[in-house]
């Protein structure tokens, strides 16, 4: 939960940044790119990169399928994105990420992961059949 909260203020600071970033033009567009980092790379609101794909297609962003294979290469994206971007562009995506952050505090801290099976597998039985006997 303590994540949750860092995320929800550092949010909120961009939104701050942002409303001045029109006065200072691109020299604040550091702080969104810090922001669109943290949240693409946290396992918490994203755990697949399939996730989001979702996130920023609903927000209008469309990039080539190879992107998503990496974490990094998405953030470099975004990077270009922000910076390419209008000023009301960004405060849409800085508003979107805020929404992301809130649904996963609502709903997301209620999940819980898969327990790991205690199964064994063939291979186990291979290693106890023919495993080094001491």
């Amino acid at each position: 939960m303590e994540n949750n909260r860092d995320f929800t203020s550092e949010i909120s600071d961009l939104r701050e940044f942002i409303k001045y970033q029109e006065h200072f033009g691109n020299s604040n567009s550091l702080v969104l790119y810090g922001g669109f980092a943290a949240v693409i790379l946290s396992k918490n609101l994203f755990p697949k990169n399939s996730d989001i794909k979702k996130f920023l297609e609903i927000n209008g962003i469309f990039l080539k399928e190879y992107v998503y294979s990496s974490r990094t290469q998405l953030i470099a994206r975004m990077i270009r994105v922000v910076q390419k971007n209008s000023f009301e562009e960004n405060k849409k995506l800085v508003t979107a990420l805020e929404k992301v952050i809130i649904q996963y505090e609502l709903e997301g801290n209620n999940e819980k992961k898969p327990e790991k099976s205690n199964k064994k597998n063939t291979v186990d039985q291979l290693l106890t059949q023919f495993g080094r006997h001491e």
